[in-house]
């Protein structure tokens, strides 16, 4: 009973962590690129105060309850499936502290009255892009992983 639940929680908080991943890349980036550079600047800076009170609970959840999960799963496979969820999940979480974060926090240092010069707003925010485009293959990963463990089991 504590598997189901747990695979349940796993995989309701994997989706929702990868649809925020996935909406920001196919929208949101996409828009960043072609606003000119004070708009580009006040959005990022609006965007990432909602954004980040939802994202780093749902990937730490996820990854709570995966290890959870890991722990109650029948059998090798399920239980490989689960940490390698669990393991792309962490990677999104590495990305995004030690990438993304830092990259966010010159992005708020920013005033968009005065923005700084066009080639540095690209410079960052192609190396923003790359990044995230990495942390959201990776969530997808992820949740390719926790439904290859409830499909195997």
């Amino acid at each position: 009973m504590y598997s189901k639940i747990l695979t349940l929680m796993v995989l309701a908080s994997n989706a929702i962590f990868v649809g925020g991943l996935v909406m920001v890349a196919a929208a949101v980036v996409p828009a960043f690129r072609t606003v000119p550079a004070q708009v580009y600047i006040w959005m990022h800076q609006v965007l990432d105060r909602y954004i980040e009170r939802y994202m780093p609970f749902t990937a730490g959840f996820t990854i709570l309850t995966g290890l959870g999960l890991a722990f109650l799963q029948p059998g090798t496979w399920p239980r490989v499936l689960v940490l390698a969820g669990v393991l792309f999940t962490a990677t999104v979480s590495a990305i995004s502290q030690f990438g993304n974060v830092p990259l966010n926090k010159r992005v708020h240092a920013w005033n968009p009255e005065a923005p700084p010069p066009p080639g540095e707003i690209a410079r960052l925010l192609a190396s923003w892009r790359r990044l995230h485009l990495v942390r959201t293959g990776s969530s997808i990963l992820a949740l390719l992983s926790f439904v290859g463990a409830t499909l195997v089991r």
